[in-house]
């Protein structure tokens, strides 16, 4: 069975360009006024309530405010305020500060929200389980060994706010051995043509990945370090700071200080860490070093796609904790780098083991598996004033399979597949 559902949805945005549905100004309290700004003065802001704007003019002194966020996409920015001699607010700037103000559905224009609301609701389709005619006989009353996990949007989540669309993708991340990198796999083990027997039932290391498209006509700069994907609690950052340096040097005749040379060329970070006081000695010296750093900030061009770097689903596999009792991590076999998600549908619970047919659902309060996705970018190439969509994922279904070929009713759904025993151990909760 295909059990690793890709959600291209990007359609539904194309024809939106960001905007808000009103100015919104944000407070340092945290507070959000919707309105529509007359007026920024040198000690206060006038404006009208945007649901009133026949209404009296208000006014609200700049001390009290982060940031103004215009309808047209313009940001104005009062993040470090003082106030001057004559009792008038004057707006200061700090070199290298950044802002950061998270998107919320209610943020969104009626357009965009629209559109919004369609890709969650995709993604939450009902799903059921097209069981093979012969095994009919069995619903109900056969034990199972697999299910198909799917998962829901919650309705707070933003995938969609006219400049960024959010796709979503899960799969596996397969190691053919512990010292080869994890390869991405997206079309199921099926797709290995390899005789792996039972393993087919499961996804081996289950992973996602997030699919950022740029749907505007400008280029989008994606902020790695304000990028986060968080399951069980746990943050993962998609910008790792790192660098590879290489370095071959030749020498003869007299010789050189290498940490002289770096410091007067200007030369920064792990060169210069590498090549300061190095003396080489032997006469004249040639030395080429390479310095590779991660990248911060990756550049969008309008109209195209970048692919985040898949993640775990669950963390790393070494460090994995159960988010909640009745699942664990299983070894598959003696490979420590391959492992499957398993679940126990106690025989003594109330429930009972898990039968062939059976289905429990999940509301978003109630779900026993919940991750989270936060998306960062800015309009600048400096990368300041980011803008961050957060999304909210959660189990919404699980359902008693007889094995991996079992097929869902539409393809819209992220979906895992999972072991499972009906031993008498704690059971998984299930509603």
């Amino acid at each position: 069975m295909k059990v690793v559902k890709l959600i291209a949805l990007t359609a539904i945005c194309m024809t939106s360009s960001y905007t808000f549905a009103q100015d919104l100004i944000v407070k340092k309290d945290g507070s959000v006024i919707q309105a529509k700004v007359t007026k920024v003065g040198t000690s206060n802001v006038e404006y009208k309530k945007w649901s009133n704007q026949d209404g009296p003019q208000y006014s609200i002194e700049i001390t009290d405010i982060l940031a103004i966020n215009y309808k047209n996409g313009d940001k104005e920015t009062f993040d470090n305020v003082s106030t001057s001699r004559n009792n008038q607010a004057a707006k200061t700037q700090t070199e290298g500060q950044q802002n950061v103000i998270q998107i919320q559905t209610e943020d969104l224009s009626h357009e965009v929200k629209v559109a919004n609301d369609e890709m969650i609701a995709k993604l939450n389709e009902p799903v059921e389980l097209l069981i093979n005619e012969k095994d009919k006989k069995d619903i109900g009353k056969k034990e199972v060994k697999s299910a198909i996990a799917c998962f829901g949007a919650s309705p707070k989540s933003v995938l969609c706010d006219g400049n960024i669309a959010i796709m979503v993708e899960t799969g596996e991340l397969y190691k053919e051995t512990s010292k080869r990198p994890a390869e991405w796999i997206h079309e199921g083990l099926n797709s290995r043509n390899k005789d792996w027997g039972t393993q087919t039932k499961y996804i081996i290391n289950p992973a996602i990945r997030f699919h950022i498209y740029n749907n505007s006509n400008q280029t989008l700069y994606i902020d790695l370090a304000n990028t986060f994907y968080v399951n069980m609690g746990k943050s993962q950052t998609y910008y790792i700071p790192s660098s590879t340096t290489t370095s071959k040097t030749s020498s003869g005749g007299a010789g050189v200080n290498l940490g002289a040379v770096t410091g007067a060329l200007g030369i920064g970070g792990a060169a210069g860490t590498l090549a300061n006081g190095i003396n080489v000695g032997g006469g004249s010296s040639s030395t080429t070093t390479n310095t590779i750093y991660s990248q911060r900030i990756i550049a969008l061009a309008p109209k195209s796609i970048t692919t985040l770097a898949p993640k775990y689903f669950f963390g790393e596999t070494t460090s994995w904790q159960p988010p909640t009792d009745g699942i664990r991590y299983d070894l598959w076999h003696n490979y420590t780098y391959l492992r499957y998600v398993t679940i126990n549908c106690s025989s003594k619970s109330e429930k009972g083991a898990m039968m062939l047919g059976d289905h429990y659902t999940y509301n978003e309060d109630k779900s026993p598996i919940k991750f989270s996705f936060y998306l960062s970018y800015s309009k600048e190439e400096t990368g300041a004033n980011i803008i961050t969509l957060p999304s909210t994922f959660y189990l919404k279904d699980l359902i008693g399979r007889n094995g991996a070929y079992d097929k869902l009713t539409n393809n819209t759904s992220l979906c895992f597949g999972f072991s499972v025993t009906n031993n008498n151990c704690t059971s998984f909760p299930r509603f």
